[in-house]
């Protein structure tokens, strides 16, 4: 089955399904640090599909583990599942609805918190 892994920095709460938008707005807007986290999300995904030469299509599963600074600072990663999905559905063009996601591994220990973001193609 085709796959893919992007690995990103982690940014923070900024992302969680609790913060990514912005309160002012009464939660119709998506904060610019987290909208500008997605893009970038979407560029290097859509990247790396092109450069391994797979075409995206559905169902997906989607498994995100990370590495974090200390076990204080670990997200629960279900609450950055929305904000994943929203950036591969940029990526892919393809439904987040259309994704199942998975929790993936956790580390801790290191300085400069990331993600990884494994995208396996079932067909």
């Amino acid at each position: 089955m085709p796959h893919l892994d992007v690995s990103v920095p982690y940014p923070g709460a900024i992302i969680s399904i609790n913060h990514y938008k912005d309160q002012r707005s009464h939660g119709h807007h998506t904060r610019v640090e987290a909208t500008r986290w997605m893009n970038n999300l979407a560029l290097m995904a859509r990247a790396e599909a092109n450069r391994l030469g797979i075409e995206v299509k559905p169902p997906l599963i989607i498994r995100l583990s990370g590495w974090f600074k200390d076990w204080r600072s670990v997200p629960d990663l279900h609450n950055l599942h929305k904000v994943i999905g929203d950036a591969l559905q940029q990526a892919f063009f393809v439904n987040d609805q259309l994704f199942r996601f998975e929790d993936g591994e956790i580390a801790v220990g290191t300085h400069d918190p990331m993600l990884r973001i494994e995208v396996e193609i079932l067909r």
